[in-house]
């Protein structure tokens, strides 16, 4: 799965799609034309990285593969957090690409109690469309 979505990810017009179509970014197209796709091993996770330019920092994250935990989101919005500022972006956006609905209050929850408006949390189906 995760070497599919860096194959798709390889065209820029599928970068676009996904940030701006299915994320509501409103990155102007300019910022597209640097970008960073990565693939990130983090036991017992693994996901996608985009680095968008010098703005925005996403982590594509597969929720089919297991359950997430609620410590785990924390985990990952905490550390995308500290990436974003480090790396002096503007934004970060942690993506759970097939999560169930179900959990959607939940998840939001915990993104919100990071009292960060730049720090964002997308349940999606899957990377192509909604």
């Amino acid at each position: 799965m995760l070497g599919e979505w860096l194959s798709y990810l390889s065209e820029k017009t599928h970068v676009i799609a996904l940030i701006r179509d299915l994320l509501g970014c409103k990155c102007p197209k300019e910022v597209f034309d640097h970008y960073l796709v990565s693939l990130i091993s983090c036991p017992p996770l693994r996901f996608a990285k985009l680095v968008i330019s010098d703005r925005l920092l996403v982590y594509l994250v597969p929720g089919e593969q297991r359950t997430l935990s609620t410590p785990q989101v924390q985990n990952l919005i905490a550390e995308g957090r500290q990436e974003r500022d480090s790396r002096g972006l503007n934004r970060f956006r942690l993506v759970l690409i097939g999560a169930q609905v179900e959990r959607q209050a939940e998840l939001e929850r915990i993104a919100e109690s990071m009292d960060d408006p730049k720090v964002h949390l997308h349940l999606i189906r899957n990377i192509s469309d909604s």
